[in-house]
């Protein structure tokens, strides 16, 4: 998965997600994962038309091992849903668009 403008760092991820309380959808994964590499492009996609409602993020668990391990990530790709900086929800090894809009229904 090559760097895109939805990569993290803690300090972003404390200011966007935690601080300023945005509706959020993370994705923590790894460069080596093969299922994060094949959800990659619908993640971008999703990001890119719903942008307007949700803030959309990635975690590298391997840069950000702190972050990684202060959410209890044991399996990759995780996304947790935020709102006002809490954790609502999250869903592991999504396989599609629809699983992952389906998701986010549950709580926007």
């Amino acid at each position: 998965m090559a760097e895109n403008n939805l990569q993290m760092r803690r300090a972003d991820f404390e200011k966007k997600v935690m601080e300023e309380k945005k509706t959020a959808l993370i994705e923590f994964w790894a460069p080596w994962c093969s299922h994060c590499r094949r959800i990659a492009p619908l993640f971008q996609q999703m990001a890119e038309e719903k942008s307007d409602k949700l803030l959309f993020g990635q975690i590298n668990v391997d840069e950000e091992r702190d972050l990684a391990r202060q959410y209890g990530m044991t399996v990759i790709p995780t996304l947790l849903l935020f709102q006002g900086g809490q954790v609502q929800g999250s869903i592991t090894a999504p396989g599609s668009i629809a699983q992952i809009e389906d998701f986010i229904r549950q709580f926007v």
